[in-house]
């Protein structure tokens, strides 16, 4: 059986993963692109896409197409989501899926009731380098981590990643879900939740904005503490010039140091000043598991969902902290249920 999907927003990410993704996950086919900018319905219809829509009405009328990719802006990936599911398709959404935990949790919900399946791309659970980092966290190859590190630095504004046809600005733009802790950021706190051992208790944080993106934020830094005596400091930058690693892990018995030119981490282990071993990351990025996972579970086997929606709900807690600590300038309580 052939899972036939349709894409909502044909910019830049359904060009360089969405559609990719679909075209090489075996039992999926790309049907459908609907898009509000007539020119990129032209650079769809020039990419060979079947059938193009200039609403989302038209593309939720299509009786052929089974499941839908949300890639618009952030702002409005719940409300995409949730009328995509009432229409009787499954749903995948691009990151960040919601603006707050509050509105993913509604979002689930309403989803549930339709009966549909539900997933997000979080494809940095699987890139190679974060997969690494997690096997030296989970085999304690550096001892118990007391300190985890994880930074995405880049210098220049997030504009110039958008399509020229549409507007360029929006990730700069507070009322698209603009910013880079929503763009970037949400990245990495995810990984964080998949990777970290204990549970999230509290985050002091703080963003910075004003040099690239005018209402939202180009920095957030932060440091999160957890129930089993790890802190972490995550951080995403558009002001960095000077990048420092990836990642840096902290044990009791060593440090680990990503290696970028390399592919790999160094360990530090024991009284000394250069590596003593190497953790290799150098296989491809599978953000394609998210679609093969997601087509496994549209045809019955639901375990192989590869990202639930519940498990961003502390993703997404993880972004409230952060918000709220920089606006009250106080450390801010994580609470609930953890799922990963």
């Amino acid at each position: 059986m052939t899972i036939n999907f349709g894409i909502v927003g044909f910019g830049r990410m359904a060009g360089l993963a969405h559609k990719p993704n679909i075209d090489a996950t075996a039992g999926a086919k790309l049907l459908a692109v609907c898009d509000i900018t007539p020119a990129r319905r032209d650079a769809a219809r020039e990419a060979g896409i079947p059938r193009v829509y200039a609403s989302l009405a038209e593309l939720l009328a299509d009786k052929d197409i089974d499941a839908v990719s949300v890639a618009t802006p952030s702002h409005n990936h719940c409300k995409i989501a949730l009328e995509i599911a009432r229409a009787g398709k499954h749903v995948l959404s691009e990151k960040p899926v919601a603006r707050s935990a509050d509105e993913l949790k509604k979002t689930i919900a309403a989803i549930r009731k339709t009966r549909k399946l539900f997933t997000v791309y979080h494809n940095r659970r699987f890139d190679a380098d974060f997969l690494a980092a997690k096997k030296i966290v989970h085999q304690k190859l550096v001892g118990d981590v007391v300190l985890f590190e994880g930074r995405w630095h880049l210098y220049g504004s997030a504009a110039g990643f958008g399509v020229k046809e549409y507007n360029q600005k929006w990730r700069e733009t507070k009322r698209f879900g603009g910013g880079i802790l929503l763009d970037l950021g949400v990245h990495m706190l995810d990984q964080l939740n998949q990777l970290a051992i204990g549970k999230p208790t509290d985050v002091f944080a703080t963003t910075f904005g004003g040099v690239w993106a005018k209402d939202c934020d180009d920095l957030a830094t932060g440091m999160i503490k957890f129930d089993d005596g790890m802190t972490a400091l995550i951080e995403t930058s558009g002001l960095t010039k000077a990048k420092l690693p990836r990642y840096r892990i902290t044990g009791t018995k060593g440090m680990a140091v990503f290696n970028a030119e390399k592919k790999c981490f160094d360990l530090y282990l024991g009284n000394t000043d250069t590596p003593t071993k190497t953790v290799p990351a150098d296989k491809p990025n599978m953000g394609i598991n998210v679609y093969k996972g997601f087509v496994a579970a549209i045809r019955g086997d639901r375990s192989k969902l590869a990202v639930t929606p519940e498990s961003v709900v502390t993703t997404m807690q993880l972004i409230d902290a952060y918000v709220k600590s920089n606006r009250t300038g106080k450390s801010v309580a994580i609470t609930g249920p953890r799922v990963k």
